[in-house]
């Protein structure tokens, strides 16, 4: 963020998780297992759009559009099958908060930069990353970590971001432009992405990964069960204003009717 800032960057592609020292409306979608589809995802990057544009350019920057990723699940050494298979794994999150879930299972999770990653899989020192598997990265942990479960922790976010100052500068009809692709790349993104993760997991499987995408009930429910009691969207509602708590509320609500529906 800072290389846009001082102009080191013109644009910068932001992780919304690092932001949460901004505003916790930044952490929306690094809560565990609140969000449980592609669908849902973007239904909830719509609604907090403008919350998020307001937090962005309280902090000097100007949101050009929104880029989904997808859902984040485990990488192991093991198959993991059942909530014990976890216990007293050494695993690599990308999150302070995701640590702490994972530690509800016996895990020692830590919160670790990718570069950090690759040297202590090659010593044995990890047993497994939490990680979507997309690109670059997924194709560095096939070799040490040949089991992937799509346990959906999250269906995290980043912000393509630039400089209020720089946006401002150009004239009008400029800036429509500009906003006008933005809107478009959004859209197309969010529509690639189921076909993206299909993608990941045929590349995963013809890497030899074993990827498993029908997690056991039992262990999807344990799974909720320590997300909900260590990291409550309830106890973040609480530390956010109004009008983001009713953003987020106005989301369960809506999900929770249509989850209902589906069910029945």
């Amino acid at each position: 963020m800072s290389t846009v800032l001082d102009n080191r960057a013109q644009v910068a592609d932001v992780f919304t998780g690092s932001l949460a020292y901004l505003d916790p409306i930044f952490e929306l979608f690094t809560l565990p297992f609140e969000v449980q589809s592609v669908d849902e995802s973007r239904r909830l990057a719509c609604l907090a759009d403008p919350v998020y544009r307001n937090a962005l350019s309280r902090a000097g920057l100007y949101l050009l559009f929104i880029s989904p990723w997808p859902p984040t699940g485990l990488w192991s050494r093991q198959p993991i099958a059942t909530a014990a298979d976890m216990t007293s794994l050494r695993i690599r999150t990308y999150y302070v908060a995701s640590a702490t879930v994972l530690s509800g299972f016996g895990v020692r999770a830590a919160a670790l930069s990718v570069q950090d990653v690759r040297p202590l899989l090659r010593t044995c020192t990890l047993d497994g990353v939490l990680s979507s598997g997309d690109g670059a990265v997924g194709k560095s942990l096939q070799a040490d970590l040949p089991n992937f479960a799509a346990i959906h922790y999250a269906f995290p976010v980043s912000f393509v971001v630039m400089s209020q100052a720089r946006y401002e500068a150009p004239p009008e009809h400029l800036r429509h432009a500009l906003d006008k692709a933005g809107a478009v790349v959004q859209q197309e993104q969010w529509a690639v992405l189921p076909a993206r993760i299909e993608r990941n997991y045929a590349e995963m499987r013809r890497a030899g990964v074993a990827v498993n995408t029908s997690i056991d009930d039992t262990l999807r429910e344990r799974l909720h069960e320590v997300g909900q009691a260590r990291l409550r969207l309830d106890d973040w509602v609480s530390r956010v204003p109004p009008d983001e708590s009713d953003i987020v509320t106005r989301f369960r609500v809506q999900e929770g009717h249509r989850r209902r529906t589906h069910v029945h």
